[in-house]
């Protein structure tokens, strides 16, 4: 049985030991990855929620809770990458 030992690397990360632990120069293109992954799901979840809206299947009240509930993980999406991008320049 393997056992798997879990630290904590950095406030938001948790790393496993099999794992390569970032070395700090290579932090920032560790940010830098994270922030080209999480601007993808961004414009991927902007381009679904305009799919949504331009649909007439559903009833309009059902499309403009999912549309609401589309837009505040757009929200927490955008915050995320703003908060990467001001680890990079901090």
């Amino acid at each position: 049985m393997k056992c798997h030992v879990i630290i904590k690397a950095h406030p938001n990360t948790i790393v496993d030991l099999d794992k390569k632990l970032p070395l700090k120069h290579n932090l920032k293109s560790d940010l830098k990855r994270q922030i080209k992954l999480e601007s993808d799901n961004l414009r991927r979840s902007k381009e679904q929620n305009e799919k949504l809206e331009s649909m007439d299947v559903l009833p309009e009240d059902i499309k403009k809770g999912i549309v609401d509930l589309n837009l505040k993980g757009i929200a927490s999406l955008e915050k995320r990458v703003r908060n990467l991008d001001r680890r990079i320049k901090g």
